[in-house]
């Protein structure tokens, strides 16, 4: 995510935004916090930025969050406690929805108008899972091409997801009720790594390390073509997520 006010935070690893309250959420992987703040905000000195701390104690090794826009909730894994937990939109209470069955929960996403809720696992035998936004009649979505699957996202026009594998070097994407696979496969520098994903129209958007440094590129999320980059960074800096409003 990208604007032109840029705040500096600790460790903020994974985000995801509110569209309509404009709010975006990050996990401070360094306070092991959940935290939320106004997009416009700028922190200045003697001036309150509008950041609010969601979660402490419950936060360990986090590497995805995903916001329910709908009922003003947000979810996070945690890999430490092999779990996916749930917040309201002001931090006033969290829960478990997943508490077993996960070996080292990744990426999450949901589509809270079907009651939905995805996410990655790349444990001993890697997944991509959906179950109910409770936790309810969970399946293993995606098995095959799945190794590190690092990254997930919705496409909620197309009813599709696409996932990031750091170890296969693609993108894939599969409809919501698990049919319809498509893998992207581009050898070289630009699948070396990817981290994180996000797609926006007719476009995919990953967070790519390798190592020289690291760039964000975009490519047409249908076949793969018209790749492009977007923006790179020198060896010591490394985008995490990626979130395209």
């Amino acid at each position: 995510f990208m604007t032109s006010n840029t705040v500096i935070f600790r460790s903020a690893t994974v985000l995801d935004f509110h569209h309509s309250a404009r709010q975006v959420f990050w996990v401070d992987s360094t306070e092991k916090r959940v935290y939320r703040q106004a997009m416009e905000a700028v922190e200045e000195e003697g001036k309150d930025s509008g950041r609010r701390m969601l979660v402490e104690g419950r936060v360990g090794k986090s590497d995805g969050i995903a916001v329910d826009w709908v009922y003003n909730n947000l979810y996070w894994t945690d890999s430490g406690r092999q779990t996916i937990s749930v917040t309201d939109y002001n931090g006033r209470w969290a829960a478990d929805v997943l508490s077993s069955g996960l070996e080292k929960p990744r990426s999450v996403a949901v589509h809270p108008k079907k009651g939905w809720m995805f996410w990655s696992d790349h444990g001993s035998r890697p997944y991509i899972g959906k179950a109910g936004m409770d936790g309810s009649d969970r399946v293993q979505l995606v098995t095959e091409n799945v190794m590190w699957p690092n990254s997930i996202t919705l496409d909620l026009v197309m009813e599709r997801l696409y996932w990031v594998d750091a170890k296969l070097h693609l993108i894939g994407s599969v409809g919501l009720d698990g049919g319809r696979p498509n893998i992207i496969s581009e050898p070289g520098p630009a699948l070396n790594h990817p981290f994180s994903v996000s797609v926006l129209e007719d476009w995919v958007y990953w967070t790519e390390w390798d190592n020289n440094g690291s760039t964000v590129f975009k490519a047409n999320k249908f076949d793969g073509s018209e790749l492009a980059k977007v923006t790179s960074a020198s060896l010591h800096l490394k985008p995490m997520s990626v979130a395209v409003w």
